[in-house]
């Protein structure tokens, strides 16, 4: 009797860190993408524009856009980098680049020129791909 509840208490157990394991590792894998226009991105507060000096009054030059400081995941599409595979853009003939610190070099595109890409972004190393952060922001040109 004794080692039935000296069994039944270990497979309890073992059940519960089971359960906290699948959770850890669901939230380790997590990721969040988004994909838009500067104005929508920029409106939403997931990038900022840093840099640049007015040209002729009319334009601005040497713009650059950046992650924002604090990012809202509410404002991302959440996935599991394990199951990530490919991210299909909107509109498959307009130019995207990615913003976000993520490097091109580990993910599949029709790339064009200055890291501009048309399509899908195939992603072929999920762990060095995700490397530098979690977020990755994706703007329409």
């Amino acid at each position: 009797a004794a080692l039935t509840g000296q069994v039944m208490t270990l497979s309890q157990e073992k059940a519960e860190l089971t359960d906290t394991v699948g959770a850890l590792s669901t939230r380790e894998n997590e990721v969040y993408y988004v994909i838009g226009t500067r104005k929508e991105l920029v409106d939403r507060g997931i990038v900022t524009v840093e840099g640049g000096t007015r040209f002729l009054i009319v334009t601005r030059t040497g713009e650059t856009l950046v992650p924002a400081r604090v990012l809202d995941p509410t404002q991302f599409t959440r996935a599991d980098r394990r199951t990530l595979t490919e991210i299909a853009m909107p509109k498959a003939d307009r130019e995207y680049r990615i913003v976000s610190r993520h490097d091109i070099a580990y993910a599949e595109a029709p790339v064009l020129n200055r890291g501009k890409f048309k399509g899908s972004l195939t992603i072929t190393s999920p762990q060095q791909f995700w490397s530098p952060s979690k977020y990755l922001i994706i703007v329409e040109n």
